[in-house]
C-alpha cells in the first residue's frame, strides 16, 4: 500500500516502536487499516509537548505516512460536574499547550462546547482522519467517549496510555492491594522509570487541515467570557493560586523536587506545612509528564524520594489499572463486600440521614471537618492526610454506605481539581475499605472497616490554626461585596461569594427576602403573588432541589387544575409535571437561602457610585455605605438602570430590556372552594389562578392576562382588584370572597430570551442580574445568580493583581 511517496504498514499499528505500541489499547478500532485523510491526535488528559505518549504516537504516525498531523482538544459542557474551576483550568493548559505548539510547528485546533458550538464533533472527527489518537483516561465518562469514536469512524483509533510509568495494559487486571500491585509490576517498573524518553520526529507542519469546528483563537480569548458563556455549574470558582499549564506544572515540580523531596518522608503528612509536590491536578490533567517526574526524582534517590515514588507510582498507577479493569470503579459496586456487609452490621449507630446541604457549606459543627470541606470548596483540593479522615467522617454520619459514597464523590469530583479521575476515586474508595483489609476489631459505626476520627487528627493538627489556614480565598485579596435586591439571584450571588470567602452584604428595600417569588400572610392565610411553583429542568439543580425535598424546603406540587369556560368549571388532565412549591409558601425557599447571610432589609439604596478605586452604596438621608470592591445588581433592569447610571455604562445596555407587567388579585375565601387547586380562565382578563389551603379557608391568587396588564397598568391596586375578582367568580361560580385585595407586579418577567445570566462592567467590578437575565421564575433567578457570582469571580480569578499561584496557601493541596 502506498500513501503519497511512502510505503507504509496496512495498521497505523504496525508503525509505532514498542515503547509506544505497549501503551495502546488493544482495540479492533486500533488495528484498522489506513484511511485517506490527516492524522487526528485528540488529547484530553496529555496537555504537554514533552514526554506525551498520544502526542509521539501520532508524531510517528504522521511521519511514517506523510500525513498532516493535527491537534485538536474537546471541551465538553456534558463531562460530570463540568464548571468554571474545572473549566478554567483545562483552558489555562490548553493557552499553555497552545503556545508551545505554535512555537513547535504543531497545528493545534480548540473545539469548546457552547451556544453556537455545538456540534457531534467527535462523530465529524471520525469521518475526516486517516487515523486517530487519543490519551486514555480509563474512567467510565470517558471510556464511553472513546466507544462512540471508535464506533463513528472508519479509520483506526488508538488510546494511549499517557498518564502512567508502567502501563495500564500490560498490568492487564485490576488489584485491591498495593503490596501486589507492586509486586507484579516490578520488573516493568524498574526498567522504565530510569529510561530516558526517546524524542519524536517532527511531523509535516501544515495547518491548513479542514476541522469540523470553528477553532477558538486563544491568543484572543478572554478566558473569563468563553468560561462564562458555556452552560455549565458557574456556582465553583477557579483556584487563584493553582492556575493550569505546564509552565505552572513545571516550576511547581522544580521547587519541589530542589527544596523539598529529601525531606518528603518525614514531612509529608504534616497538614499545615505545605510539604508535598501539590502536582495532583496537573499530573491529572496532564499539564506535567508523570514519566518525567518519576524518572528525575528516582535519579536523585533516598528514603524521601523511594516514599514519594510509591505513592506517584504504586498508588497513583493501582488506581488508574483498578479504574481501567474494573468497570463499575465510580459506583458503590467498587466498595468491597466485606465493607457493605460489616458497615450494615453497624448501621444503627449511625444517623438516620445525611445533611448533604449543611455539610457542602461546612455546616457540620466539627471544626476540624469544616475546615478540610472550606478548603476543598475554597482551595480546589485537600492534604491527603486530611482527605482521608474528611471522608471517613462522611461515613460516619451516613445511614448506610451508598448515599455516603455518593455524596463523597459528588463533592470530591465537583470541587478538587484532581476530582473527576482514578486518583480521585480510589482515595474515595479507600475511604469505604477497598484497597485495605479489615481491621481486627469492630470500631462503633465503622464495624471492621478502618476508622479515622476528627477527634483525633485535631490532636495532632489543632482545627483552630487548621482553619484559619485555608479560611483565606483562592485569590490574593478578600473582597467586600455588595448585593442589591433579596430575591433568589441576589442571595444566591452572596451565597457564591461567601463560599469562596470573601464578605457579602445584601441590601433589600422590603421588608422581607425573596423578591417576586414572594408571599403574602394574614393569619393562617398564605397568597403566592409571585410564581406559584417552578420547574426543574436544570440536571445540577435537581440534586440541590432533592436536598431541599428532604429537608422540609420544597415539596413536588401536584395539583388537581380546573377549565372555567363556557361549559362551566371542568377538571382537566394536569398540564403541570415536575413542580416544585416551597413549604409554607414560596418565600420559604429564600428565607432558607438566606440563612446565615448578611441581610439588610427595609434599606432603599438610591445610587452606585463608583469613584475608580471602590463603589459605595447612597441611601436617602443615610451616610453612604461602603466602600465596596464590587457590587451586585440584582433587580429589574428598570431599576438596575436608575442605580448605576452614573457609575457605569452597562445601563445602556440593559435599559432596551422590556418587562412585562402583571396584575394580581390576593382573594380570601370562607372555607374550602373545592378540589380545585389551579383554575385556567378563558376570558381575556383571567389567564389563570392558584391557591393554598388553610383551616380558614381557600386563599386565592387571580393572575391576569399579559394583555390585559398592560392595557390597565395604571389603574388603582382596588379597581384591579374588583376586576379580577369579578371576572374569576363569574367563571367559577363561587361565592363572593370574604375580601380581595390587587398588587401590581410592575416588572414580572422579560419578554426576551436568555441574556447570558449577567451583566459585568469589568472597569468597575459591578455586575447585573436576575431572572430576566436567564429567562423567567425560580429557576431562572437561581441560575442567574449562579451566571453572576461565576462571571465575577472568573473576573478576579483572570485579573487577580497577585500572583500566587507558586505560593499556595497551606493544605491547599492533594498529596502528590
Amino acid at each position: 500500500m502506498t500513501l503519497g511517496s511512502a510505503a507504509v504498514p496496512m495498521s497505523p499499528l504496525q508503525s509505532l516502536p514498542s515503547h509506544l505500541s505497549e501503551r495502546v489499547r488493544q482495540t479492533d478500532a486500533a488495528g484498522r487499516p489506513w484511511v485517506s485523510g490527516p492524522v487526528v491526535c485528540w488529547l484530553h488528559h496529555a496537555m504537554r509537548l514533552d514526554e506525551n505518549p498520544a502526542l509521539d504516537a501520532a508524531r510517528m504516525l504522521a511521519v511514517s505516512a506523510e500525513r498532516p498531523l493535527v491537534v485538536v482538544q474537546i471541551v465538553f459542557e456534558r463531562e460530570p460536574y463540568a464548571n468554571d474551576r474545572h473549566h478554567t483550568f483545562i483552558l489555562e493548559g490548553a493557552r499553555d499547550f497552545a503556545r508551545a505548539a505554535d512555537a513547535a510547528g504543531i497545528d493545534f485546533r480548540l473545539h469548546v462546547e457552547r451556544p453556537g458550538h455545538r456540534t457531534a464533533v467527535l462523530d465529524d472527527l471520525g469521518a475526516m482522519a486517516g487515523a486517530i489518537v487519543t490519551d486514555d483516561m480509563p474512567i467510565a465518562w470517558w471510556n464511553d467517549r472513546y466507544t462512540h469514536l471508535e464506533r463513528a469512524a472508519t479509520c483506526a483509533v488508538l488510546v494511549v496510555d499517557s498518564a502512567c510509568v508502567v502501563s495500564h495494559n500490560l498490568v492487564g487486571r485490576a488489584h485491591d492491594r498495593a503490596y501486589a500491585f507492586r509486586r507484579a509490576t516490578e520488573t516493568w517498573r524498574r526498567e522504565r522509570i530510569v529510561r530516558p524518553w526517546p524524542d519524536a520526529p517532527q511531523a509535516l507542519a501544515r495547518r491548513d487541515a479542514p476541522v469540523p469546528f470553528a477553532s477558538v483563537n486563544l491568543g484572543q480569548a478572554r478566558l473569563h467570557e468563553l468560561v462564562a458563556s458555556c452552560a455549565i455549574d458557574h456556582s465553583v470558582a477557579p483556584v487563584g493560586h493553582t492556575r493550569g499549564g505546564a509552565s505552572a506544572a513545571t516550576a511547581r515540580w522544580a521547587a519541589f523536587r530542589n527544596d523539598q523531596l529529601v525531606h518528603y518522608a518525614r514531612s509529608r503528612n504534616d497538614v499545615l506545612t505545605p510539604s508535598t509536590s501539590q502536582l495532583s491536578a496537573y499530573l491529572n490533567h496532564g499539564h506535567i509528564s508523570p514519566l518525567r517526574v518519576a524518572r528525575e526524582a528516582a535519579l536523585i534517590g533516598g528514603p524521601g524520594v523511594d516514599k514519594y515514588l510509591d505513592e506517584l507510582v504504586i498508588w497513583r498507577e493501582l488506581a488508574y489499572a483498578f479504574a481501567r479493569f474494573f468497570p463499575e470503579h465510580s459506583t458503590p459496586a467498587a466498595i468491597p463486600d466485606w465493607a457493605k456487609r460489616t458497615l450494615a452490621d453497624h448501621a444503627h449507630e449511625r444517623p438516620a440521614s445525611l445533611n448533604r446541604e449543611a455539610l457542602t457549606a461546612a455546616q457540620s459543627g466539627d471544626a476540624f471537618w469544616d475546615a478540610a470541606q472550606v478548603c476543598l470548596v475554597r482551595h480546589g483540593g485537600l492534604h491527603n492526610n486530611a482527605r482521608m479522615t474528611w471522608g471517613k467522617q462522611i461515613i460516619r454520619w451516613s445511614p448506610a454506605p451508598e448515599p455516603a459514597f455518593d455524596f463523597m464523590m459528588e463533592l470530591n469530583d465537583r470541587y478538587s481539581l484532581d476530582g473527576r479521575s482514578p486518583v480521585g476515586y480510589s482515595g474515595v474508595l479507600w475511604c469505604f475499605g477497598q484497597f485495605d483489609h479489615p481491621v481486627p476489631e469492630a470500631t462503633t459505626a465503622f464495624g471492621r472497616v478502618r476508622a479515622r476520627f476528627t477527634t483525633e487528627q485535631a490532636n495532632v493538627v489543632e482545627a483552630a490554626r487548621f482553619a484559619a489556614s485555608v479560611a483565606p480565598p483562592a485569590i490574593s485579596k478578600k473582597h467586600r461585596f455588595a448585593v442589591v435586591g433579596a430575591g433568589l439571584a441576589g442571595i444566591t450571588v452572596a451565597r457564591n461569594l461567601v463560599a469562596h470567602g470573601h464578605l457579602a452584604t445584601i441590601f433589600e428595600k422590603s421588608a422581607g427576602v425573596g423578591g417576586r417569588a414572594a408571599t403574602r400572610r394574614a393569619g393562617e392565610r398564605t397568597w403566592d403573588h409571585g410564581p406559584p411553583a417552578f420547574e426543574v429542568r436544570n440536571e445540577a439543580l435537581r440534586a440541590r432541589v432533592d436536598e431541599w425535598v428532604r429537608l422540609g424546603v420544597v415539596e413536588p406540587w401536584r395539583p388537581n387544575v380546573g377549565r372555567a369556560g363556557e361549559g362551566g368549571l371542568k377538571t382537566i388532565a394536569a398540564p403541570i409535571a415536575d413542580q416544585m412549591v416551597a413549604v409554607g409558601g414560596m418565600d420559604g425557599l429564600a428565607r432558607h437561602l438566606a440563612s446565615g447571610l448578611d441581610v439588610h432589609l427595609s434599606t432603599t439604596i438610591e445610587r452606585v457610585s463608583f469613584d475608580g478605586q471602590a463603589s459605595a452604596l447612597l441611601v436617602a438621608e443615610a451616610p453612604r455605605l461602603g466602600p465596596f470592591d464590587g457590587v451586585v445588581i440584582a433587580t429589574p433592569p428598570a431599576q438596575a438602570t436608575a442605580l448605576i447610571a452614573a457609575a457605569s455604562p452597562l445601563a445602556s445596555c440593559i435599559d432596551s430590556t422590556t418587562m412585562v407587567p402583571r396584575w394580581v388579585a390576593l382573594a380570601a375565601f370562607r372555607g374550602s372552594t373545592g378540589i380545585h387547586d389551579v383554575i385556567f380562565v378563558e376570558d381575556g382578563v383571567v389567564e389563570f389562578a392558584s391557591r393554598r389551603e388553610s383551616p380558614d379557608g381557600s386563599s386565592w391568587t387571580i393572575r391576569a392576562t399579559d394583555a390585559w396588564s398592560r392595557e390597565n397598568l395604571e389603574i388603582a391596586p382596588s379597581a384591579a382588584a374588583e376586576t379580577l375578582a369579578a371576572s374569576f367568580l363569574r367563571a367559577t361560580g363561587f361565592d363572593a370572597p370574604l375580601n380581595v385585595v390587587g398588587h401590581r407586579w410592575r416588572y414580572a418577567f422579560s419578554d426576551h430570551d436568555d441574556r447570558g445570566g449577567s451583566f459585568l462592567d469589568e472597569h468597575a467590578n459591578l455586575v447585573v442580574t436576575g431572572d430576566w437575565c436567564s429567562g423567567f421564575g425560580v429557576e431562572a433567578a437561581l441560575e442567574s445568580g449562579h451566571a453572576a457570582s461565576g462571571r465575577l469571580l472568573g473576573w478576579l480569578h483572570e485579573h487577580d493583581l497577585e500572583d500566587r499561584r507558586e505560593t499556595p496557601p497551606r493544605a491547599s493541596a492533594a498529596e502528590i
